[in-house]
């Protein structure tokens, strides 16, 4: 959680990406942009090396982001009024 918040819910170095919806916000875990960068490059076929660095990093960040964060699954929430 180098450049996360220290807590849960806390702002840190780099910021999250939530979309405003409606009344409802969008939140675009990293977890979540790596899967789609990781389906990308397994549809696409990508030199060997390039391909098995890349899907052993994002494999490595896929795992991080659900595993060390327990809103990892709260993807679309209520705005509070």
């Amino acid at each position: 959680k180098f450049f996360s918040g220290k807590r849960q819910g806390q702002t840190g170095i780099v910021k999250s990406i939530i979309f405003n919806v409606g009344n409802y916000r969008l939140h675009l875990h990293h977890w979540i942009a790596c899967s789609g960068a990781l389906a990308f490059l397994s549809l696409f076929n990508f030199p060997a090396v390039f391909a098995h660095f890349s899907c052993g990093i994002l494999g490595g960040l896929i795992f991080q982001g659900i595993f060390c964060y327990q809103d990892w699954y709260k993807i679309i929430t209520k705005c509070s009024s």
